[in-house]
């Protein structure tokens, strides 16, 4: 703006600006130049600064929506990248159990002490690593590039998980097997085989990682919440693995279960279990309360005493007491 315009924009306005001339520093010095006039009734006109931020467009909500959602969306993404790699990790695992211990022992013979035992030890390990291998696992990598396949595939395949608790009502008898062996016989072929993990961290591969499906299901389901996201299905599928695995744990604990002469397939699905005090019936009203895992079966109740490992007992383990015939109406 020129010295002349300035005195004449001074000279029209009311409360006219003191007029500056040529010499005035801040028109020649190449500083911003400012138009500050009085507008109608002496009203301040905003500053036209191109340093003032008041009339820069800032982002919308909108675009702060989209930026939190796409946050949302990456993170989903990296939780989907975590249940891919680590599925691959499993069933690399799960191999080394598969085509490592299990076709030696059958290649090469097991000691005389243990021959129908080794079946005992590695339960339906095959079955599971033949599925995660051949379908598993190629389905959840198909999931990267369409997220929305992955709730679905947990619920269909909620039958097939139920392997996990055959696998899982067999493992206290795995473990105890193992133990015998796992300084001897199963440590030098560890070392035969060249395996880092010993027989017995791979083995509790499968439990941990019925348990992880849950977790990583559960991230998923909060950032497609956040994100937006359809997540009915998704809340199904959680579901799906929080009853899977806690069927797991009933069933570890029903295999722990000792000196039950019945057999415990034939009493129905597993309803409740949990730890109570009791008394005996036949003690009277001053008879001392015992601690006692109960097991609620479909036809039977079974009362049984928890091993403890200060009397000797290296495992956990119940000892089978007593049992009550459920009534059928």
């Amino acid at each position: 703006m020129s010295p002349t315009l300035a005195c004449h924009a001074a000279q029209a306005s009311p409360g006219g600006a003191e007029c500056r001339g040529a010499t005035d520093p801040s028109m020649v010095s190449g500083g911003p130049a400012q138009l500050s006039v009085g507008g109608a009734g002496g009203q301040q006109l905003p500053s036209l600064n191109p340093s003032d931020n008041s009339l820069l467009s800032s982002s919308s909500p909108i675009d702060e929506l989209d930026d939190r959602k796409s946050g949302f969306l990456k993170r989903r993404h990296y939780v989907m990248l975590e249940l891919v790699e680590t599925e691959r990790d499993y069933v690399r695992d799960l191999g080394s159990v598969v085509e490592g211990y299990m076709s030696r022992m059958r290649e090469e013979g097991v000691p005389d002490d243990m021959r129908g035992k080794d079946k005992i030890v590695f339960g339906n390990i095959h079955q599971i690593y033949d599925w995660h291998k051949d379908f598993f696992l190629a389905e959840l990598e198909k999931c990267l590039e369409d997220p929305d396949r992955l709730a679905s595939l947990f619920v269909k395949q909620e039958r097939r998980l139920h392997m996990y608790i055959v696998y899982c009502q067999n493992k206290p008898k795995s473990e105890h097997i193992v133990s015998e062996y796992i300084d001897t016989y199963f440590e030098d072929m560890k070392q035969r085989l060249g395996h880092r993990l010993q027989l017995t961290d791979l083995l509790i591969k499968p439990v941990q990682r019925i348990m992880k499906y849950q977790l990583l299901l559960k991230d998923l389901l909060k950032v497609s919440k956040k994100a937006g996201a359809d997540s009915l299905e998704l809340e199904k599928a959680v579901e799906v693995m929080c009853v899977v695995p806690k069927r797991c744990n009933d069933m570890m604990n029903v295999g722990r279960l000792q000196g039950f002469d019945g057999k415990i397939v034939a009493q129905g699905r597993l309803l409740l279990q949990d730890t109570f005090m009791v008394s005996d019936q036949d003690g009277g009203l001053l008879s001392r309360m015992k601690e006692r895992r109960v097991f609620l079966f479909e036809q039977i109740v079974i009362f049984s005493e928890p091993l403890d490992k200060k009397k000797g007992y290296t495992t956990l383990g119940y000892l089978f007491k007593n049992s009550v015939k459920v009534s059928q109406r």
